[in-house]
């Protein structure tokens, strides 16, 4: 039993390698991947020259580009997909495109149409007549005198793209090149096509026959004339006056009604006119052309009224020339859009570029006028400008010395300036105490205790660049007094002499009498020479001690003679004697004594 599952075991086994073996060497089939324009790296470039109604693919190539799937790059070809198509006129027309991989096995091409990354120009083609030997175009039947060319039809000139002769549609029309003209008289009218992108304009003379009339028309024998004149705004044709002209019968010229509304400009013009005959069943009106030119006005300065000016401008000194400070003069300058730049007279630069103060006085300068407006003719044009002083407040810049009364002051303004050319008086508490003083230069002056006004009067220098208001100041002055003491210890004399300092009014005195400093004397108080000291001062001691008053102190220590002194200072060598031989003798005796 056992070898006979065995025997089974083997024989499936031997049957599932016998298929597996057929299977594994029979070809498998599997589908291509399909791309699309999100597999596109790199568009192509479309390159060359074509005209509407050319054929694509024989003008324009494809150059370039890169397809990838998964990274890799797929080898394949771009190309139109309509190769034999022909474009019509676009300056950037859009491409269609196909692509073909070169193993369609591995992968399936894709079409993208008008892909904006991938354009060409289509240029616009000249159309041609079919039949130019006998079917040009021409104008149908006669018409009547006065009619309008564009009601005139035109008939034949049928036209082609000669790249694209099969195609009969979208062909351009013809028109009249200037439809608004009235027929009076039989001949030849230019014809045209409209342009597009697919089509250039072509022209054509083309025969109108305009029945005569059954009156004449009137013959000019003299041409009238516009004399020249000057531009004008809001000023019409119809405005200006035809002179001269002669015809053979009576009436008057005048411009068309289309020329007499139309707004006069500057340049040189050919105008449409007619005669009109004062009989019209003797005459019929003749069209006529008349020249005129127009010359451009001058950019000027004008007043109110619109006389011409030279404007004045006034300006503070320091003041720098720059298109911003004419801003006032834009009221008076005609036309009043024109744009205003200083000049330099001797250079012709304009002066904004860099800056000029000029001095106070009267000046003529010129401006530039630049109008935009083509009608006008800009230029050099004079102006006076007034330069006033620029007032200034400067003021006292300096200090006091408290202790000597020395003054040290000069005028100044608080920012830089150009230093006035003019000088100062200073005047202290009404009275002059010095002339001549100079803008920025110290002077110096010297008080005493008390208030002062101090005040400076500028006066100005011909044309001076600035006017200045009085400059006023007050200050105060309490000056230390001056104490000494004759006889005081530690003088500045060796002897002790004199003492003598600067002492503010309330400061400590103390001062001690120079003992010993005159021999044989003895201090005999304080004497007051000079000024005074405060009440209650005891000037008996020897030191001396008060609060200093308001006004100079001289204290001067008296002597008297010590008979005392003298005498002890007479005897003491001798006594010194007499004591050292006393000592001696009583060294002696007791020495015997002794023994």
């Amino acid at each position: 039993m056992y070898t006979q599952k065995r025997s089974y075991k083997l024989k499936a086994l031997a049957l599932f390698l016998a298929v597996f073996t057929i299977l594994s060497t029979m070809p498998v089939a599997f589908a291509a991947t399909a791309l699309t324009v999100k597999n596109v790296t790199v568009w192509p470039t479309a390159s060359g020259t074509i005209y509407c109604g050319q054929v694509l693919g024989e003008h324009i190539t494809l150059s370039g580009g890169e397809v990838r799937y998964n990274g890799t790059v797929v080898e394949g070809t771009f190309a139109f997909a309509d190769p034999n198509s022909r474009p019509i006129g676009n300056p950037s027309m859009r491409a269609t495109l196909k692509f073909t991989p070169n193993d369609e096995t591995q992968y399936k091409g894709f079409t993208a149409a008008r892909i904006k990354e991938v354009t060409y120009t289509v240029l616009p083609v000249t159309p041609v007549l079919v039949d130019e030997a006998n079917d040009k175009p021409r104008a149908e039947g006669t018409v009547e005198t006065g009619t309008l060319l564009s009601a005139v039809p035109i008939v034949g000139g049928t036209l082609m793209n000669p790249y694209y002769p099969e195609k009969t549609n979208n062909l351009p029309k013809w028109t009249w090149s200037e439809p608004t003209t009235v027929l009076t008289k039989s001949g030849r009218y230019e014809a045209k096509t409209v342009a597009n992108n697919s089509f250039n304009s072509i022209t054509c003379s083309v025969y109108v026959a305009v029945a005569e009339p059954a009156v004449p028309y009137a013959t000019i024998i003299e041409q009238p004339e516009i004399k020249t004149f000057t531009y004008a705004p809001d000023m019409k044709w119809g405005d200006i006056p035809i002179v001269g002209g002669k015809a053979d019968v009576p009436g008057k010229f005048e411009l068309t009604d289309v020329w007499k509304q139309k707004t006069v400009s500057a340049g040189s013009f050919t105008l449409d006119a007619v005669f009109m005959p004062d009989d019209l069943t003797a005459r019929q009106p003749k069209e006529l052309q008349i020249s005129a030119v127009v010359e451009k006005d001058r950019c000027r300065f004008v007043d109110t009224d619109g006389k011409e000016i030279i404007p004045e401008l006034t300006l503070p000194y320091g003041t720098t020339l720059i298109d911003g400070n004419i801003d006032a003069l834009k009221n008076f300058v005609y036309p009043s859009n024109s744009t205003l730049n200083f000049v330099d007279p001797e250079t012709g630069k304009k002066l904004s570029s860099f800056g000029t103060k000029p001095q106070v006085g009267s000046h003529e300068l010129e401006i530039n006028i630049v109008s935009w407006d083509k009608n006008f003719v800009g230029g050099l044009r004079k102006i006076k400008l007034t330069v006033i002083p620029t007032v200034i407040t400067p003021r006292f810049k300096g200090e006091v010395n408290k202790n000597t009364g020395e003054c040290k002051y000069r005028i100044a303004a608080d920012s830089a300036i150009d230093a006035p050319k003019g000088s100062f008086d200073i005047y202290l508490n009404g009275e002059l105490y010095k002339s001549g003083i100079k803008y920025g230069v110290e002077f110096t002056f010297n008080v005493g205790d008390g208030s002062y006004d101090m005040k400076a009067v500028y006066r100005p220098a011909d044309n001076d660049c600035y006017s200045i208001d009085d400059i006023t100041s007050s200050f105060s002055v309490k000056l230390p007094k001056r104490f000494k003491a004759i006889g005081a210890d530690g003088a500045n004399n060796a002897d002790g002499t004199a003492f003598e300092a600067m002492m503010s009014e309330g400061s400590t005195v103390m001062v001690t009498a120079a003992v010993g400093a005159k021999p044989y004397y003895v201090f005999n108080g304080w004497e007051v020479v000079e000024g005074e000291v405060p009440e209650g001062t005891d000037l008996s001691k020897e030191n001396v001690k008060f609060d200093m008053p308001d006004c100079d102190v001289t204290i001067q220590a008296t002597w008297k003679f010590s008979l005392k002194l003298y005498l002890k200072n007479l005897f003491a060598p001798i006594i010194t004697a007499l004591r050292a031989f006393w000592l001696m003798l009583k060294s002696f005796f007791s020495n015997i004594i002794g023994k």
